[in-house]
């Protein structure tokens, strides 16, 4: 009788027939890499320096992408820290040459997601905050917003 090397579970979790009952070796990650989870569709947290080398990895076949890559990857394999004008430009380059689509294409949307989260959440920590406008000043009349006619 042919039994398969491997099944799965209603929910599509592909287990291994092993000696001591079925082993799983797929599924969704939940927040700790080592526990399985149907319900969650999240990654693990991705480090900025295996972030930018999944980009440089992906972006071969363009060179200025690469290059900006390279250089990210190179700061942070040795202990330093990365300008945040760095990671812009790399992600605004790879948005440009497609490359972020291509990930999200090869990967799905929940790697892309894990990938680039890092990156953007450095941005974010690292980028000045321009300062907000004063309140604008109305000739003589009263906000039109807060005035109690129109």
């Amino acid at each position: 009788m042919f039994r398969p090397a491997m099944v799965s579970d209603s929910a599509g979790i592909l287990y291994k027939r092993g000696v001591t009952g079925p082993e799983p070796i797929g599924g969704y990650l939940a927040d700790t890499p080592d526990t399985f989870s149907r319900d969650s569709h999240r990654l693990p947290g991705m480090d900025l320096k295996d972030a930018t080398l999944m980009i440089l990895n992906e972006s071969a076949a363009h060179p200025s992408v690469a290059k900006i890559a390279q250089a990210a990857y190179d700061q942070l394999a040795s202990g330093q820290e990365v300008d945040y004008r760095v990671l812009d430009e790399l992600v605004g380059e790879a948005s440009g040459k497609g490359v972020l689509r291509a990930i999200r294409q090869r990967y799905g949307a929940t790697a892309h997601e894990a990938i680039f989260a890092p990156i953007l959440r450095e941005i974010d920590r690292e980028k000045p905050v321009p300062p907000r406008r004063g309140p604008a000043a109305y000739q003589g009349n009263a906000d039109p917003l807060t005035a109690s006619s129109w």
